[in-house]
């Protein structure tokens, strides 16, 4: 049975939710990122004339005067974010919020109780979405998450596409490099194109031969493309098999900086593993340096657990080793997977600081459900 998975994605979000708030900023080249000292967003205009994420701060103040540069304002975008989430969640319950800019969602019953179409039931979540957060987001309906990926973003900025058959597909894949396709990286981009595997239509079309050379990904990748759902909607309070946090910076060689974006990265993800009341235990922490290498160090813990000092006895050794003297360091990140629901854990194993950890955090989280900012130590 054919699905319709719609993919909406917000454009330039953080720019976007800044200028909804402040109407003012409208048609100005924005740039948000002044609290990190880098540019981690941009409003369409900022591009235009150049300016690109990842660059610092002073580098915009000196080339570019005409910049309006803001802080982010992340209480800001995680309500507009959830609102976002929510408006689609009134067509279908069927959704999946992948980021805080990006959500799947199954709209197959929704068309199907009401007879409809793809392209009545998208364009009113599309009208809905804008009237009421007025920012841009661009969607796109296709058989997979894979496809309803490229086709939202063949439809931006602030676009609506919707593209079922092999007609409506291959003009769009025809023009998506590899690199390009979610869930290539570029170590595996630049051995497909020594293969002639150029764009994502090739990929789709590739005989079993020519990947056969390829990890399990690739295959399912190209089932995707074909049509095939691998990937199903992982709908909210669905437990994930893992749980990643990453962040790119510039370039940099002073380790107390990237040991605490590694702390930052802990924190951020166990408490999304409180929040879904689940525990993790295989650790991996990775770094990009400044000639794209990438790294990775990992380690399984003596027992599932979702606070962070657990994580972070285990994490300074894996530091030590992850990390070489005077490397320039571009990418932190950290994967905590073999993951299951918190009653499925073995709490006899838990010693004493552990039990002592989780009620500290679980009155933490209590206090942020009802709005207070608590910083912890691990984390200032």
């Amino acid at each position: 049975m054919t699905r319709y998975i719609l993919h909406g994605d917000g454009d330039n979000f953080f720019a976007s939710c800044l200028i909804a708030k402040y109407p003012s900023l409208r048609g100005k080249p924005l740039v948000v990122g002044a609290e990190r000292g880098m540019v981690t967003a941009l409003s369409i205009e900022a591009k235009a004339i150049g300016l690109a994420r990842g660059m610092p701060i002073f580098e915009v103040r000196a080339r570019f005067p005409e910049a309006v540069i803001l802080s982010g304002d992340y209480k800001l975008f995680a309500q507009v974010s959830r609102r976002m989430h929510s408006l689609i969640e009134q067509t279908t319950d069927a959704i999946e919020k992948y980021s805080i800019d990006e959500s799947f969602a199954d709209i197959t019953e929704a068309i199907e109780k009401r007879r409809s179409s793809p392209e009545i039931i998208g364009k009113e979540i599309k009208e809905r979405t804008f009237i009421q957060l007025g920012i841009p987001i661009s969607f796109g309906i296709a058989p997979t998450k894979t496809l309803a990926k490229l086709v939202s973003t063949s439809s931006k900025p602030n676009g609506f596409r919707v593209a079922m058959t092999d007609k409506e597909l291959s003009p769009i894949l025809s023009e998506v490099p590899i690199e390009k396709v979610w869930g290539i990286g570029r170590r595996t981009a630049i051995k497909l194109r020594a293969r002639g595997i150029l764009t994502a239509l090739e990929l789709r079309d590739a005989p079993v031969e020519i990947l056969a050379h390829f990890a399990s990904p690739i295959i399912d990748i190209q089932k995707e493309l074909r049509g095939t759902i691998v990937h199903p909607i992982n709908k909210e309070g669905a437990l994930q098999q893992s749980m990643i946090s990453s962040l790119s910076f510039p370039a940099t060689t002073d380790r107390t900086f990237i040991h605490k974006e590694f702390i930052r990265h802990i924190e951020h993800v166990c408490a999304r593993l409180r929040k879904h009341e689940a525990v993790g235990r295989t650790f991996t922490i990775h770094i990009k340096n400044s000639a794209q290498e990438l790294r990775s160090e990992t380690c399984v813990l003596p027992q599932h657990a979702n606070t962070p000092g657990t994580y972070i006895d285990h994490f300074e050794r894996l530091f030590t080793r992850l990390i070489k003297k005077g490397e320039r360091v571009r990418t932190t990140g950290i994967c905590i997977s073999d993951i299951i629901p918190q009653s499925a854990a073995n709490t006899s194993l838990f010693d004493h600081r552990d039990v002592r950890e989780n009620e500290i955090y679980a009155t933490l989280d209590q206090l942020h459900k009802r709005g207070l900012e608590v910083k912890t130590g691990t984390g200032i």
